[in-house]
């Protein structure tokens, strides 16, 4: 397992919500707190050459993601005009 796949793994157990301990209602993860972690996870995927990394980068999977983002970004606005 190279230097590169341990982190990788490590970051993405650690950026999972299951394993991330209960704060009070006061303080929240919700708030950006996040956002330097998941740049190390997704700098260590674009950099990295391991198995996961060229999984990920199937041309499938990459169609997949390159057709599911439009629909993320215009599922709200489409929402708000049906509801009216």
């Amino acid at each position: 397992m190279s230097l590169v796949t341990r982190p990788t793994l490590v970051l993405l157990l650690l950026s999972l919500r299951a394993y991330m301990p209960r704060f009070p209602h006061s303080f929240s993860l919700d708030v950006g707190l996040l956002a330097p972690l998941f740049l190390l996870i997704i700098l260590t995927l674009a950099l990295d050459t391991s198995f996961l990394s060229r999984w990920l980068s199937h041309p499938w999977l990459v169609l997949l993601g390159d057709a599911s983002y439009p629909l993320y970004i215009l599922h709200v606005p489409i929402r708000m005009l049906l509801e009216d």
